[in-house]
Formats: structure tokens, sequence, C-alpha cells
């Protein structure tokens, strides 16, 4: 097996160092409501991104590793309004803000 010279392992270490670069600075990025990188509420995801529409979005709003995201409803048309679906919510959905005022309406 052939041994790398000292300039291909120099390239090699160079775009590792860029993808990593590329990652953390895409981290720094506002969530576009993706899985992969999920906004931190509706209310952020309308603010950082004002052509987004009502619709399902993902949301992380500890901010941390968006493994622990989830599948929200953003209703954009009411100033960035987050409806929690299914498991989160009882028989009513609950409307959160980002300040944590509450509103709640029934499931038809």
């Amino acid at each position: 097996m052939a041994s790398l010279s000292n300039l291909e392992l120099q390239v090699l270490n160079l775009q590792g160092e860029m993808l990593w670069t590329r990652h953390v600075l895409q981290m720094m990025l506002p969530g576009d409501g993706t899985w992969q990188r999920p906004a931190k509420s509706c209310k952020h995801l309308m603010l950082s991104h004002p052509s987004k529409t009502d619709g399902p979005y993902y949301i992380d709003p500890n901010g941390g590793d968006a493994d622990d995201c989830f599948k929200v409803v953003c209703n954009m048309t009411l100033g960035g309004w987050t409806i929690l679906p299914g498991r989160y919510a009882t028989q009513h959905t609950t409307l959160l803000t980002q300040h944590g005022r509450q509103s709640t309406s029934v499931v038809n």
C-alpha cells in the first residue's frame, strides 16, 4: 500500500478543517424548520425566514442537539404561534408564544 506524501496529508487535514468550519457556521445560522436545522420556535422561524408560511416545521426549543427536535404546526398568519399536535396535546391544542403566554383552542 502506497503511503501518502506530506502534501497529501496536509490537503486532507485542510479539507477536514474546512468541513468542520462549514458545520460550525451552519450551526450558527438560524434554523430553517427542517429536521436537519430545526428552529428554536415558530416565532424565531417567522422572524428569521419571513417567507415561511403556515404549516409543519421542526423546532428545538432548547437549541441544543437537533436529535431532540419535534414536529409542530406553525401559524405564521397569527404571528408565529406554535401548535403542539398529537402526543403534546390532550383534547385541546395548546398554542404557545415565544414569551410563554398560552391560549387554548378546542380541536374539532
